[in-house]
This record gives structure tokens, sequence and C-alpha cells, in this order.
């Protein structure tokens, strides 16, 4: 505060690091305040103004002359000393969190799930010290967003499918529902999906509720070695195709990719479980990435009777959890059955309507066709349309791309990548 006063240029640097709630003695908090208000006003601090805005006379400004006299030498001290304030105000309120939750698990009759989750969402957001939130100018970011938009491709991260990319790309703290009829392929995409993103060095995390662990896996090696997944599973591998599975399996190894095939899992788990994983892997820099496999099978908290509602409690929990990961989400959905009765059955966002408010929740909705699944002559064979119902910063359309069904995988359609 002392060298806010002295040196109002250094606020820039200073401002902002650290709020006068941050200083465990209100009265410096509220001096604090007042300094920092009048600087970024004015540019300076008038002691009559600042006398006024704390409500003391010139007698009571002693204090507040005297922390001048201890002011830090320089920028890089005062900056320093901020940064402090800030670090030892989240050490208070992790404190004072802790004895919380300590205080809730003496309460008789507490569910252990239920505690673990509670527990979670108290203490989850002081691991994040740089927490988003709050009003933030644009000042400095313009000119790299604009960049990045001249380079002529779609702002974001791209999916790994070439083909998408042209007209779909990932955004931070964006979820994506990927909405298909079974047998679609809509897990086999996905996973391809985050085999590419992990490639790239994104930590990914699958919540497998219809397949266990080794079983993806072994699709996973399948998509990677390119060998079928009934060769593998039917014993039917020789040395040649033993040798591209053992380098698909070292490689597997090595990708920041996990799977969770836990049963009976609510969204106070996958929110517990995605947070430690981000912890995990807080040394890679690229954003996390978190599948759903699928969202009708997560079990709700407190089931109300309604499935719609139930499933709605959990997609808007999941939009929350990636707003706080800053990641990227993926939830997988069945479709109405009322969309067979068209001709042909070609999905729109329309058919999620009767899985609580995914269309809304979600910023991207995405749908899987294969012609070929309903029309044995179509002249679209291999090949699934990726269509884009939906997408918050972007445009809607459709892109092909071809598929394999003896490894279940998809690729684009030239270059079979």
């Amino acid at each position: 505060m002392g060298s806010l006063i002295l040196h109002p240029e250094w606020s820039d640097d200073v401002v902002g690091l650290c709020q006068g709630s941050d200083f465990g003695d209100l009265r410096l908090g509220k001096i604090y305040s007042a300094v920092a208000s009048l600087v970024e006003r004015d540019g300076d601090v008038d002691y009559a103004d600042l006398a006024g805005r704390l409500g003391i006379g010139h007698s009571g400004m002693a204090g507040v002359f005297d922390l001048t006299e201890s002011a830090a030498p320089t920028r890089t001290r005062a900056v320093a000393h901020a940064n402090t304030v800030k670090r030892m105000a989240a050490v208070r309120r992790l404190t004072e969190e802790a004895a919380a939750v300590i205080e809730d698990a003496g309460r008789s009759g507490s569910d252990p799930a239920e505690f673990l989750a509670c527990a979670g969402d108290r203490l989850a957001p002081l691991f994040e010290v740089d927490a988003t939130g709050g009003p933030r100018t644009l000042r400095g970011k313009m000119h790299a967003i604009l960049a990045e938009a001249a380079k002529g491709k779609m702002l974001g991260t791209p999916t790994g499918y070439t083909d998408l990319d042209r007209i779909f790309s990932l955004a931070k703290g964006s979820v994506t529902a990927i909405g298909a009829r079974p047998a679609m392929g809509k897990s086999a995409f996905v996973l391809g999906m985050l085999l590419k993103l992990a490639r790239a060095g994104h930590p990914c995390l699958m919540f497998s509720l219809e397949m266990d662990e080794v079983d993806q896996a072994l699709r996973a090696t399948s998509t990677l070695s390119g060998v079928p997944y009934d060769t593998i599973v039917g014993g039917k591998v020789d040395s040649f195709t033993g040798e591209r599975l053992a380098r698909a399996a070292m490689e597997l190894e090595r990708l920041p990719l996990a799977f969770d095939d836990g049963s009976g899992v609510t969204i106070s788990d996958i929110r517990v479980r995605s947070r430690a994983f981000k912890r995990e892997h807080r040394g890679l820099e690229k954003p996390v990435v978190i599948a759903v496999d699928y969202l009708q099978l997560v079990t709700p908290i407190k089931a109300t009777g309604n499935r719609n509602t139930d499933i709605g409690e959990i997609s808007r929990g999941f939009k929350k959890l990636m707003r706080e990961l800053n990641g990227f989400g993926f939830v997988l959905s069945q479709l109405s059955r009322e969309m067979l009765k068209r001709n042909p059955p070609r999905p729109n966002m329309a058919d999620l309507r009767e899985s609580g408010d995914i269309e809304a929740d979600c910023d991207n909705v995405i749908m899987l066709w294969r012609p070929e699944k309903y029309d044995a002559n179509t002249e679209h064979r291999h090949l699934a349309e990726i269509i884009v119902d939906k997408q918050r910063r972007g445009p809607t359309g459709a892109a092909w791309l071809a598929f394999n069904g003896p490894t279940t995988t998809f690729s684009n359609r030239e270059r079979n990548t």
C-alpha cells in the first residue's frame, strides 16, 4: 500500500494481484481498497480524498503515513508483497474450509459419498489460486485472437479429424453432445478423438459406463494398430499383427489417456475424479479433456422420479464442471426412437429433447449418421456423416468421414488418418 501511494505508476503491476478482502487485517484491507481505487481513477493518491473514503480525519491518517515509511523500495518487491498477501489469503481460506469439512464430518447421518462430494466442492476452487472469474478487460488479447483468425483456420483446438475441423473446433470450457442411435459408432468416434487429442498432449479421461477398461483399451489398440478388433479378441493374432499390436500397446501406455469404468457413477463422482485427474496432470500445459459414455447411464444423486429432470441436473452439473476445469467436455447420448419413424431416419437435434436439457446445456451438438445401417444400397457405403447441428461460436453443417467397420475407426476420407 505504501508503494502504491508513493509510486502510483506501479499500479498496473500491483493492483489486481490481490484484493482488499485478501488482507487478514480488515482495517488494512479497507485502506488498500481505497488506495487502489483512487490510483485506478486518478492515477495518484490525494490524501484528502483518501481520508474521505476511509471516513477519518487528518489525525487518523497517521497510520496511513506510516505505511509509506515501510514501502517496498522496488516495483519487483511490491509485486512480491502483493503475491504474498494473495497466497496467505488462500491459505486462510483453505484452513477455514477444511475446518468446515471436519465439522461436517462430525455430524451424524452423513452419507460418505455425498460428504466426499460436498468436501470436494468446498475445497476444489481453492486449489486454483488464479481461478477465472470476475470482470476482465481484453487489453493485450485481441491482437493474438485476430492473428489466429487470420491464419484461415477455425479458432479453437482441432479435433484431429481434418475433414471435420474445417467446420468445427473445440473451445475451452465447452461441452459437446454426441448423439446417435445404438451401433452407430459414437463411442468409437469419441475414443478416436481422445486418442488424437492425447497424442497432441491433452490429458484425456473417459468415463466408460457401458464398457469396461479392458474392452476400451483393446478398442484403442485396434484403432492405433489397424488390426481388427475381432482378430484381437478372437485369438487370431499372428507374428505380423502381433508386432503391430505391441507397438500400439506401447504408444497407448505412454499417452495421457485414462479410463474410469466404475459402476453407479454420479455427477459428484465425475467432479471429484475429474478434478483429481487434472491435478495429477498439472504438468501438461494443454486443456484437460473429459468424456462421459454415456449420459443416460450416470446415476442421479437424488432421483426425482422424472428421468428428464434427473438427466437435466446431470448435464448442467457437467457443464459447470467443464467451465471450472477450463477444458473440453464430451457427453454421449442416446436418441429418441421417434426418429426411426422418419424415412430416412437421419438424426437432428430435436431427437435429444427427451433427454433432459442436453440441447440447451451443451455448447455444441453433433449427430452421427451412417446411411448403410438402414440402406444396403446407399452410395455412402463405409462413410459416416458427422452432423454439426449446433455450435455456439461457429457454423452448423456436416462433414463426411470414412468408417472402418473391422477396427471401428473413423478417419478422413482421402488420407484415412
